[in-house]
């Protein structure tokens, strides 16, 4: 029985060791959700002289009808766009989490090299990585309407099927493709190191290049002057036969609606709309398939029957509309 009471004592003594060296290491818990600054968004702003940077954050001090429905909006500039992200940091009480960070907004004036660089920077600072859209707009909200702006671009982007991601910035190596939010809709843009994006305001071509891109499964625009209204879900599969590649597109069950009752017939509607799908691709792939640019990925399907090629032909368009 003594053996037993040492052997027993000998394990409290231990047990007791590991929490006052615990104590003494100076071990803290990581604080709790609600005592972080929780990031939901962050904007960049282009300055004459640098950077501003807005962050949206979690409000846990006010209701939500008090502060856009429960959040804040912290600015820092900078020179460049890691000091002005720095500085916003700073201008937090708490520490920042990033961890819930579902958006974010860069202007529709940077370039490849620009957007980027803004890539690796949250890649850096957003651990753990979460699933965040990438959005192009044309200027930084005023802090008071960024909870407002960031409600409607994320209804936005659910409503349209965008699943572009940070991610897609590095899935090719000199390139990437962009949504430009404008409010009603959104614009596209194709973006290219060393050379000017290529850009379409208008919402059947913007949406069509975002299906050719692989960022949306979808057309929910209007058409001819917004005289037709269309919505549809999209199939695409490239082809190559011979020297050619054929991009096929099916429209799935589409529907078209005439807005001012004109009186087309749905073959009239129909043929509208191929009209305009053929003259809005011919118009981006004359403005940005030069050379050995392939905005539209059709190199890998052309690879495995010509083998490599320094300039990749344009690939023909042909429509499939399925009942």
């Amino acid at each position: 029985m003594a053996a037993f009471a040492r052997h027993k004592a000998g394990i409290v003594r231990w047990i007791l060791g590991l929490f006052c060296c615990a104590a003494l290491c100076g071990c803290e818990q990581a604080p709790l959700l609600s005592q972080r600054e929780v990031v939901n968004a962050v904007f960049f702003e282009s300055q004459n002289n640098g950077c501003k940077v807005l962050l949206l954050v979690a409000d846990h001090t006010s209701s939500e009808q008090q502060t856009q429905a429960g959040f804040r909006a912290v600015e820092g500039v900078g020179k460049t766009q890691a000091q002005a992200l720095a500085a916003a940091e700073d201008a937090l009480d708490g520490q920042v989490f990033y961890g819930l960070m579902d958006l974010a907004v860069v202007p529709v004036s940077y370039g490849w090299e620009e957007v980027t660089e803004i890539g690796r920077l949250l890649y850096q600072n957003a651990k753990p990585a979460p699933q965040i859209t990438l959005l192009m707009t044309e200027r930084l909200p005023d802090g008071e309407k960024a909870g407002e702006l960031y409600t409607e671009m994320k209804d936005g982007v659910a409503r349209y099927g965008l699943t572009n991601g940070l991610q897609e910035l590095f899935s090719a190596q000199n390139e990437c493709a962009l949504p430009i939010w404008q409010g009603t809709g959104y614009g596209f843009s194709i973006l290219q190191k060393g050379q000017q994006a290529s850009r379409w305001n208008e919402k059947l071509a913007a949406q069509l290049a975002a299906v050719l891109c692989g960022q949306t499964d979808r057309i929910m625009c209007t058409f001819d002057q917004g005289k037709i209204a269309l919505q549809t879900k999209v199939m695409v599969q490239a082809e190559v036969s011979g020297r050619e590649t054929v991009v096929h597109l099916t429209l799935v069950e589409p529907e078209l609606q005439d807005l001012e009752n004109i009186g087309y017939s749905d073959s009239q509607l129909q043929a509208l709309l191929c009209d305009e799908l053929q003259q809005a691709y011919a118009d981006m792939t004359a403005d940005s398939y030069t050379g050995s640019f392939d905005p539209f990925h059709t190199r890998i399907q052309r690879f495995s029957v010509v083998g490599r090629e320094e300039t990749i032909p344009v690939p023909a368009l042909c429509l499939h509309l399925e009942s």
